[in-house]
């Protein structure tokens, strides 16, 4: 239930911010136990940068699915996507790609919500990882093992 009133609370948030959120869920209705409140911090910095540093609109997409190795969940967006040469260094502490890629004068930004998500997700013994295509989409995915979760 938990998992439905936070797409819910996210599809608003982006429709105030003028975008759209989709939500794609396949997971069987089992219980998973984690830091859910720390998870929900990754996902919505994930969507916060989609929306901060693409013009809007933006067409954002949440999906989750469970897989026998791991439990998966996606952020993908269409907007204008990442430098290759900075897709290794996103996670790096401090790292800003550019502050021209911000659109939201109003944020103060210091490079840090990348890696307190990636240390959040390695805390669940999992990984996040960015795939971009120029002009196309940026895609991050977290995978988390399922032997380090507890199914209900």
């Amino acid at each position: 239930m938990r998992r439905m009133r936070l797409a819910e609370e996210l599809a608003y948030y982006v429709q105030e911010n003028g975008s759209r959120l989709e939500i794609d869920i396949e997971v069987p209705e089992a219980e998973v136990t984690c830091d859910l409140f720390r998870i929900e911090q990754v996902l919505t910095n994930l969507i916060n940068n989609a929306l901060q540093h693409n013009t809007k609109p933006v067409a954002i997409t949440l999906r989750a699915r469970a897989e026998p190795d791991a439990f998966y969940l996606e952020v993908e967006d269409n907007g204008k996507g990442i430098e290759s040469d900075h897709i290794d260094k996103l996670f790096d502490r401090f790292f800003q790609e550019s502050r021209s890629r911000t659109h939201d004068e109003n944020r103060a930004n210091v490079g840090l919500g990348l890696s307190v998500a990636q240390a959040i997700v390695q805390a669940h013994k999992g990984t996040i990882t960015v795939t971009s295509e120029s002009g196309i989409r940026t895609r991050f995915t977290i995978s988390i093992p399922q032997s380090s979760l507890s199914l209900k």
